[in-house]
């Protein structure tokens, strides 16, 4: 969710070049985010709780609040970053270290996008995280700023209020504000392409064409699906190998895309993909599954999937 302060700026690029990685602890189970009947309700209450609660976490790191940052989080939370995640325990063992510790980062928050629906809800916002640290004389130093992007997943609690209970942050190169309009990324055109590959997978999965359907994967692809071990690059070869005879019974799969980020070299898809499966005239079943996609701009200039996350509602029976 934010910037670490145990980053130093060596190990802050270091992480630059890694991909994002994305919580998967137990989303299948989190309530439903289009659960009910949520069109014509108004939201812009709860998106003011929300920016708030993230705001007096702020004011709490500042201030070294311990019980202050840790209101801020579900019981439930997974904090992730690029190269681990951890539970609400190993955060608030973390923030009493912090506490404790003589060092000091100021951090500040810029919101991007806070939408609702339901009782679940999710936020975007640029940190900038600034050290400070003590010589030898006493004397304390300012360190360069720090800047990262998180995405937090929120639900509703029952007296009304808000806490993250999913969290993703990585670092970026620089303060993504002051990069110039030539260096600022097509996010139109970035959106098309994604949506075409998008489009080209299904087609290809339809098709059973096996090495057109390989080509959305970065080479770092890292992806979960309840109760299967990760998806990984590795996977992919091995389904290239293996010899498959057609399927008759092959879901066949719709897409609704809800929404594409684009920021820089990175983009968030927040998708539906509807399955059908028909086994001859007898018997057709259906299901939906919710997915999240991080995608990269590669070395080529395309765009592909490097982390992904899917939640699968269980099979239903229509015929």
């Amino acid at each position: 969710m934010f910037v670490h302060p145990k980053w130093s700026a060596p190990t802050s690029r270091i992480l630059t070049a890694l991909t994002t990685a994305i919580v998967v602890g137990s989303c299948s189970s989190l309530a439903n985010p289009r659960a009910g009947t949520n069109v014509n309700r108004d939201f812009s209450g709860d998106t003011a709780k929300i920016r708030s609660a993230l705001q007096q976490w702020v004011v709490a790191w500042n201030a070294k609040d311990l019980a202050g940052m840790l209101s801020t989080w579900d019981p439930d939370a997974v904090e992730s970053f690029p190269t681990r995640s951890r539970g609400f325990g190993e955060i608030r063992t973390f923030y009493q270290r912090y506490v404790a510790s003589d060092r000091r980062t100021q951090q500040s928050v810029d919101f991007q996008k806070t939408a609702v629906s339901g009782d679940l809800a999710y936020s975007e916002a640029i940190w900038t995280a600034i050290d400070f640290a003590r010589d030898s004389a006493g004397i304390e130093h300012q360190g360069p700023p720090r800047f990262s992007r998180s995405l937090e997943v929120w639900r509703r609690q029952s007296d009304g209020g808000w806490r993250i209970i999913r969290s993703l942050a990585f670092p970026l190169v620089q303060n993504p504000q002051s990069v110039g309009p030539s260096q600022r990324v097509d996010t139109l055109g970035a959106e098309q392409q994604i949506r075409n590959s998008l489009a080209a997978w299904l087609s290809a999965y339809d098709r059973q064409d096996y090495v057109a359907m390989s080509k959305v994967w970065a080479p770092d692809i890292l992806g979960w699906y309840p109760e299967l071990p990760p998806f990984t690059i590795d996977e992919v070869r091995r389904g290239l190998s293996r010899q498959r005879a057609q399927d008759p019974t092959r879901a066949h799969i719709d897409l609704t895309i809800d929404e594409v980020l684009v920021q820089g070299d990175m983009a968030v898809v927040r998708d539906i993909w509807y399955y059908t499966r028909r086994f001859g005239t007898d018997s057709t079943i259906k299901r939906r599954m919710w997915g999240y996609e991080v995608w990269r701009k590669q070395p080529d200039g395309a765009w592909r999937i490097s982390r992904y996350l899917s939640a699968p509602e269980k099979w239903v029976r229509i015929q």
